[in-house]
């Protein structure tokens, strides 16, 4: 039969204490063991511990205020080092409904959960019962819970603080306190004493400090933040601004002309059907030779893609349209000799016609603040970054599939919008990050622009954090979350920094991918492929599961020096495809062949099932 006290003033969920320790010898000391069976707790008078860690936060906090009534609640999954959300969220339950407590101390954490919710519920429960909740971040810095929850005490280790009553309040993070969390002499099981250290410390000295401002004032969590503020040696004040409406910033669009018909103009055209708005027409300049061709003719590829014919600019319907999707102009620019990039622009105004623009338009202010239409065009600031974070991430729990390439031009976009729509078409509920400038147009959940004259005011860790905190979020609806990159992914030669994929890989880290679709060209040296898989595989840590061939090839003569490209013939594509699957042990599919990719789809499905499907 377990006797307890009517009231404790601490509680520590843990590992159990070593009861046969010879630093405790002669205590009396309260506890028990929480153990699930169904989904129930059972209750077991043995809370020995046989990991250590219980032990050393119970020497802790009670050396520290040996005056407190410290209840002890083993959870045994805590013998291997492992946590259990549902037996966490079930010993909160418990202690909520039978337990009177002041403190709550888990030096412990999850860094993520299916039921992440319910820990939220019962912490929220307990706030509002008084109780404060004091729990560690994880030690290898990644977003953890529940110390990350608002209505918790978030504990991480302080290189400024070196003294264990003393503290930093931080001020604006999802981190709180941070304490005391060097290496020090604790007892331990086997051996009896190690040296310890890291955010568990931490946050068993917090405790005590918050146990001597409310051993005798018993208050909530908004008046303990405040004594806390006022009581710390050091204050850190994080100043971040995220952006209010990211990203559905841009505005609506019912009916759109295009200019120019470049690259980034193809996913448009491809993917018609699926846009949200009507592209009314498409437009060039005289002098590119596209004016009366097709838009299938000029992108020739597997899709159905409609007969649009290509008009020229002069020719923009604009008492017929409400936006327009404006291109790169750079290039086209400098063959003109002169902006007609700005000419669109004012005709746009007078005519009060939106635009969206892959470019950024920063450089014509006294235009884009025109009241008189809405212009927008995708960006990173540091608006984007998660200042309030103290550079943690956070562990990605749904399966992340990134396309790759060992170039530009490869169709990497393409693969994306077709693998997006056959997991819509077979109910899968799929997350996308484009890094294309036209991704919100396309219906994307966030756009990430890296390609050419992308506006990226971030470092490149800020850039990883704002793709990890993109995929977070996209993980709280979706199945999967489905990206793709940008050029090369490892440099093709070492004299020219042009060839060095530095955004490309930040963006890479900041996916923590789990499946890689690695796009490769037919004249591709086999040693260049197996070393960006090695690479890929590396600093993913993940998995390169097959290889999708673009179709293109270099001319057997002199042209193709010049980069002069033909099509490969069907014969052709499945020889190539069948040499590289026996060198590199790999699937490899066609991009130019739908039934192809549809083969690929149902690869990566197999690959994320559980059991093959």
């Amino acid at each position: 039969m377990i006797n307890l006290k009517n009231e404790y003033d601490i509680v520590i969920v843990d590992s159990g204490v070593n009861l046969k320790h010879p630093i405790l010898h002669g205590r009396e000391i309260d506890g028990f063991a929480v153990n699930m069976q169904s989904g129930v707790i059972k209750i077991c008078e043995d809370f020995q511990d046989y990991c250590g860690h219980g032990t050393a936060i119970y020497s802790i906090i009670s050396k520290a205020a040996p005056e407190a009534k410290i209840l002890n609640i083993k959870v045994l999954n805590l013998d291997d080092g492992s946590l259990n959300c549902e037996q966490l969220i079930l010993t909160l339950r418990y202690i909520y409904q039978n337990i009177s407590c002041r403190i709550i101390n888990l030096s412990l954490g999850l860094r993520s959960s299916q039921q992440k919710k319910e820990l939220h519920d019962i912490c929220l429960m307990l706030k509002q019962k008084d109780v404060i909740l004091v729990s560690a971040f994880d030690n290898e810095g990644c977003i953890s819970y529940p110390a990350a929850f608002d209505c918790v005490v978030g504990v991480e280790t302080s290189e400024k603080i070196k003294q264990s009553a003393s503290f930093e309040f931080v001020k604006g993070s999802i981190v709180n306190i941070r304490a005391k969390g060097t290496r020090q002499k604790i007892p331990w099981i086997k051996p009896l004493f190690v040296l310890f250290g890291g955010n568990s410390i931490a946050c068993a000295h917090v405790t005590s400090i918050i146990y001597s401002m409310t051993r005798h004032e018993k208050m909530g969590l908004d008046r303990l933040m405040q004594r806390l503020e006022e009581k710390a040696a050091v204050i850190t004040q994080i100043r971040y601004v995220p952006r209010e409406a990211y990203p559905d910033d841009c505005f609506t669009i019912e009916r759109a002309s295009l200019f120019p018909f470049n690259k980034e103009m193809h996913a448009l055209i491809r993917f018609r059907q699926s846009l949200p708005f009507d592209i009314v027409s498409v437009h060039d300049v005289k002098y590119s030779g596209k004016i009366g061709s097709s838009c299938h003719r000029l992108i020739g590829d597997f899709m159905n893609v409609d007969a649009v014919m290509i008009q020229n600019v002069t020719d923009i319907p604009w008492e017929n349209i409400d936006t327009l999707i404006l291109g790169h102009c750079e290039q086209l620019n400098q063959v003109l000799g002169f902006d007609i990039r700005y000419e669109l622009i004012c005709e746009a105004i007078s005519r009060h016609v939106n635009i969206y623009s892959f470019d950024s338009l920063h450089c014509y202010p006294l235009l884009t603040t025109s009241q008189h239409i809405k212009i927008y065009w995708p960006q990173l600031s540091q608006h984007d970054v998660p200042h309030d974070h103290f550079n943690k991430l956070y562990h990605i729990d749904k399966p992340v599939i990134t396309i790759a390439g060992t170039s530009s031009k490869q169709g990497k976009y393409t693969l994306q919008n077709t693998l997006r729509q056959l997991f819509i078409s077979n109910s899968y509920n799929v997350g996308c990050i484009s890094t294309e400038p036209n991704g919100h147009l396309l219906g994307m959940d966030y756009t990430f622009p890296l390609g050419y004259q992308a506006l990226l005011d971030v470092t490149d860790h800020q850039k990883i954090q704002i793709v990890n905190q993109m995929v977070h979020k996209l993980c709280e609806n979706n199945d999967v979350i489905l990206a793709a990159g940008q050029a090369n992914s490892i440099p093709f030669a070492s004299y020219m920094l042009d060839t060095f994929p530095v955004k490309q890989n930040a963006f890479l880290m900041g996916l923590q991918s789990d499946l890689i679709v690695l796009c490769v060209n037919p004249f591709d040296g086999i040693d260049y492929i197996h070393n960006t898989i090695q690479y890929l595989e590396g600093i993913s840590q993940c998995k390169v599961c097959s290889l999708v061939l673009f179709p293109m090839t270099y001319y057997h003569d002199w042209r193709g020096m010049y980069g002069a490209k033909r099509r490969m013939n069907d014969d052709s594509i499945s020889e190539h495809c069948t040499y590289l699957e026996k060198i590199l042990s790999l699937p490899c599919f066609s991009l130019n062949n739908y039934k192809s990719v549809v083969k690929l789809f149902n690869l990566l499905i197999e690959q994320l099932s559980e059991e093959p499907t």
